[in-house]
């Protein structure tokens, strides 16, 4: 069975979020604390069932709706530098088909960030 390739487009999202880089961090690579946040709106809540934080770990984030409907997404960390970076595929399971997404997160303090 061949691996799933990677999509090829590209989206750049960026937030300043007031606190050190080492909390945010944090925020996202424990489980208790990635299922307090990890939700699209407050009509969910967030069930983190597997979490290898390791590279070539995976993890599976499950969002349950008040309706009972529940999005999963899964997918294998890829890179991970603390308090820097954090890069993992992302595919959701009801789509298994399709193609796995790259992301990488940066945690970036003020002074590093770009002047634009």
């Amino acid at each position: 069975m061949s691996s799933p390739q990677l999509a090829a487009a590209h989206l750049e999202v960026r937030r300043t979020i007031a606190a050190k880089r080492e909390t945010v961090f944090r925020a996202w690579t424990v489980a208790e604390e990635l299922k307090r946040w990890f939700v699209p709106s407050a009509e969910y809540t967030c069930n983190v069932p597997v979490f290898e934080l390791r590279e070539g770990g995976a993890y599976r984030i499950e969002m349950h709706h008040k309706s009972g409907r529940v999005s999963v997404v899964t997918g294998t960390y890829r890179e991970i530098v603390p308090p820097e970076r954090l890069v993992f595929t992302w595919q959701w399971e009801s789509k298994p088909d399709s193609e796995q997404t790259l992301v990488t997160v940066e945690f970036r303090a003020p002074e590093m960030l770009p002047k634009w």
